[in-house]
């Protein structure tokens, strides 16, 4: 869209070839941050579920804050910090274990009989069709 727009506002320089150090930050950009990011995201996915792998999104702000900082880039306003802990409190908040809200019912202990094993059908059955068994001793 920014291309399009750029053409029809007639705008030169549209389209350039990157400076070295332009270039260097592609580069940075599109293998250190994109594809070690997507990989350790799918890497810790499976042993985090989705519902808590989704919480750390909120770690974006707050690493913006601290990477502008420690390269020299800037002070945060009172308004970020406040917005950086806001988040951090919701991580602590999301990342705590689950508590169950209904009380515990204390029940006896009881035997639980195993289950029948499952009766293989034989080839070609119909898997919608009735299995009729008869009884033993019982003619159909």
């Amino acid at each position: 869209m920014l291309l399009i727009a750029g053409g029809v506002l007639g705008r030169g320089g549209v389209l350039r070839a990157p400076t070295p150090g332009e270039a260097a930050g592609l580069l940075y950009l599109s293998v250190a941050v994109t594809t070690v990011a997507f990989f350790l995201w799918y890497d810790a996915l499976p042993r985090l579920g989705a519902d808590r792998a989704g919480l750390f999104a909120g770690v974006v702000p707050t690493g913006a804050i601290v990477t502008t900082v420690l390269l020299g880039l800037g002070t945060p306003a009172v308004a970020e910090l406040g917005g950086a802990a806001l988040v951090i409190a919701g991580l602590a908040l999301g990342l705590a274990p689950a508590r169950s809200t209904r009380p515990r019912q204390s029940q006896p202990d009881r035997q639980v009989e195993p289950a029948a094993p499952l009766r293989a059908r034989p080839r070609g059955e119909d898997v919608l069709s009735p299995v009729s068994e008869a009884p033993a001793g019982v003619s159909e």
